[in-house]
């Protein structure tokens, strides 16, 4: 056993290199697509800060138009906007930690998948047998 062992270690060290090269090259596409998708969320978060300014900037513009109208309606008007971006806000944070979390675990998901599909495509039964058996020889 131990000279089958001897004889047959290079030529199977020579067989697993490139297959765990071609697992690694996997896991490899695995992370950039996770980067990928990371990049994706730091856009759409660029995007929800850009949102924040527009919010600002509604402010800005009904703040000008109460002025015009003080005289008239002064308490009315700066209490009802108040409530009205405060709800805004409100929304749109509840929206946006659900859009996080829904989106961090589609690309979680995604990425799992992927790497899935990968490992098994590139393992087929007879790979499968050999590495077992390789494992429990090496646990004797």
């Amino acid at each position: 056993m131990a000279v089958l062992i001897f004889v047959l270690r290079k030529p199977l060290g020579a067989f697993f290199q490139p297959r765990s090269a071609e697992i690694r090259e996997g896991l490899e596409e695995g992370r950039k697509a996770l980067a990928d998708s990371q990049a994706r969320m730091s856009a759409i978060e660029a995007k929800l800060r850009h949102l924040e300014e527009e919010i600002a900037a509604f402010k800005a513009a009904a703040t000008r138009e109460m002025q015009a109208e003080r005289e008239r309606m002064r308490s009315a008007t700066v209490a009802e906007t108040e409530k009205m971006l405060e709800s805004a806000r409100s929304r749109m944070e509840v929206t946006t930690r659900a859009t996080k979390l829904e989106l961090r675990l589609y690309v979680a998901d995604q990425a799992l998948k992927q790497a899935e599909q990968m490992i098994r495509g590139r393992l087929d039964d007879a790979t499968r047998s050999r590495l077992v058996n390789q494992f429990v020889a090496r646990i004797q």
